[in-house]
């Protein structure tokens, strides 16, 4: 009797020690009004995705387009036929602006959200953080810095932010 007191003791320290990656990662999406302003609004409506990484993928996963964003589509940045479709597709709150990518089981994620109202799209790698159930992050999305002359990719605290 003794020896199996001890054996559930043993099975649940390690069971107690265990380290988890179910968390969810809640972000708030704001719009910036202008460049002048230091005015945001809630972005009134938002996609979120994340994709499951391998920890040793040594190239980054982006969406190609705005389109491929939308679809909830990634592809490899060196060749764009090697596509991956989302794990975990997102909920977004307009009146909060909180979208929110529920139960994330794998240690690296990208993350890609569609502002579908100026059809902005930003995508960062994450760590999942163990141990975390809730992690909160902001994206501020700025449709002004994207001119005519001026199309390009923009980095802003992580993000990546393409038209």
């Amino acid at each position: 009797m003794k020896k199996y007191i001890c054996i559930i003791f043993v099975v649940l320290v390690i069971a107690c020690n265990k380290f988890t990656l179910d968390s969810s990662y809640h972000i708030s999406c704001g719009t910036k009004v202008s460049e002048e302003s230091k005015d945001t609004i809630a972005t009134a409506n938002v996609l979120s995705f994340a994709f499951y990484i391998a920890e040793n993928d040594e190239e980054l996963f982006a969406p190609s387009s705005y389109e491929e964003a939308l679809s909830g589509k990634i592809s490899r940045i060196t060749n764009n036929s090697d596509v991956r479709s989302a794990d975990i597709t997102g909920s977004y709150n307009s009146e909060s602006g909180l979208a929110i990518l529920p139960n994330l089981t794998s240690k690296f994620a990208v993350f890609v959200l569609c502002d579908t109202e100026n059809k902005i799209y930003a995508f960062r790698e994450f760590e999942v953080g163990e141990d975390l159930p809730i992690v909160t992050s902001y994206i501020l999305f700025q449709p002004f810095l994207f001119t005519e002359e001026d199309k390009g990719e923009k980095v802003d605290k992580g993000w990546v932010f393409n038209k």
